[in-house]
């Protein structure tokens, strides 16, 4: 099947290309250039015989182009209930790397409007005043395909409500935004409770011109974020009164984040690692149910997180320059993009690799995301050395 799967931050894809057409207004909020990320710091494995070479490609430095921050606006576009992009040229605009084909959008097709169709002009009669699409003048993307995880919500949707908000005059229009369990509308409530929320995840919207804001992520890769976007933010929240000036460094508190309350990638001997922090100072904190000022003056006046893999690290978002962050990993979940968000913080990160993980558990709850095992005595030497 003809057709062209766009990523949208990718330069010399979506990123220039499409921009560079006379049908696309761009609004470049800074230029494009290149970060050096740096590797993991300092790393431990439990046991060298862990030999899969996955940790050292995820953990390896790298050098990104970064997208430039910008807001574009795109015309005549059809938004698919799931966030996807349907471009008038039959190009399908994605801002993760996630569906992977053409043939999978066909799969999910809404109602009797296919991309062909779309493609071929055929959405005015087939789709325009049909129970499945809307129709809007004008309107401002804040979708993501991965948008239900507090992850995807902290570290893509708002950042990226915030540019528009505070950076363009298009700040009144609706947003198309899906507000996630509680901490959607408890976040909306902090940095924009007068926003004009349009809930697209019911229908098809056929959008006359679409306010596209810069996406988070960078490239291809899931884990990637843009360090420009994310500072953005953070200047936003600081801004607002929101992210407020953390403690003083000799105040600044040492944090456990448990997951004990998890379903998931909980740490199975916590209170036995807990037994060996507590000597150094740590404090166990629980996120659940913490409403979100809470939690950004947590991250805020933090010296040290300590935490197991989890969406509440994007909270790393909130810490102050300098601030030693923690990640402990299990061997089969690897993954960078805590890495990544404190690097563009400027928190010194450390991942500790265990050993040990539940086996039985993966049939039931997916590879990585099994409890796991750590060696008491040997991660509180570990984040000694990287406090020290």
């Amino acid at each position: 099947m003809a057709g062209r799967i766009r990523f949208s931050s990718i330069v010399g894809s979506y990123g220039q290309e499409l921009l560079a057409r006379g049908s696309v207004d761009i609004v470049h909020l800074d230029e494009p250039r290149s970060i050096s990320y740096s590797g993991a710091g300092q790393f431990f494995l439990e046991a060298p015989e862990i030999s899969d070479a996955f940790w050292a490609f995820q953990l390896k430095p790298r050098t990104l182009q970064v997208s430039p921050i910008y807001v574009a606006v795109l015309r005549d576009c059809l938004v698919m209930p799931n966030g996807v992009v349907l471009l008038k040229d039959g190009s399908v605009l994605l801002e993760s790397i996630f569906p992977a084909s053409m043939e999978e959008f066909e799969r999910a097709a809404i109602a009797n409007l296919t991309v062909d169709d779309y493609r071929a002009g055929h959405y005015a009669e087939k789709a325009r005043g049909g129970p499945e699409v809307v129709e809007m003048d004008r309107a401002v993307h804040c979708r993501d395909r991965g948008e239900s995880g507090y992850y995807h919500w902290l570290s893509a949707i708002i950042p990226r409500l915030g540019l528009v908000r505070h950076r363009t005059s298009f700040a009144g229009l609706p947003h198309l935004i899906e507000p996630q369990h509680g901490f959607g509308p408890d976040w909306l409530g902090v940095v924009a409770p007068d926003l004009p929320v349009h809930r697209s995840r019911q229908k098809s919207i056929l959008v006359k011109e679409l306010v596209f804001p810069a996406p988070a992520q960078v490239g291809s890769s899931h884990y990637a974020r843009n360090p420009e976007l994310l500072q953005h933010f953070r200047r936003m929240l600081r801004e607002q009164g929101v992210l407020a000036q953390g403690t003083p460094p000799e105040k600044r508190r040492k944090l456990y984040v448990t997951r004990s309350d998890a379903p998931v990638r909980r740490v199975t001997n916590e209170d036995a690692l807990m037994a060996r922090l507590g000597g150094l100072g740590f404090e166990r904190v629980s996120l659940t149910g913490m409403a979100v000022r809470e939690q950004i003056q947590l991250f805020a006046d933090a010296a040290t997180v300590v935490a197991p893999h989890g969406a509440g690290l994007t909270n790393v978002l909130f810490c102050e320059a300098g601030t030693t962050v923690i990640e402990l990993m299990s061997p089969t979940r690897v993954w960078p993009g805590f890495k990544v968000i404190s690097r563009a913080v400027g928190a010194n990160y450390a991942a500790y690799v265990s050993e040990a993980f539940e086996t039985g558990q993966t049939e039931r709850v997916g590879a990585g995301n099994e409890d796991f095992t750590v060696r008491p005595e040997s991660c509180m030497r570990f984040v000694e050395a990287c406090i020290s």
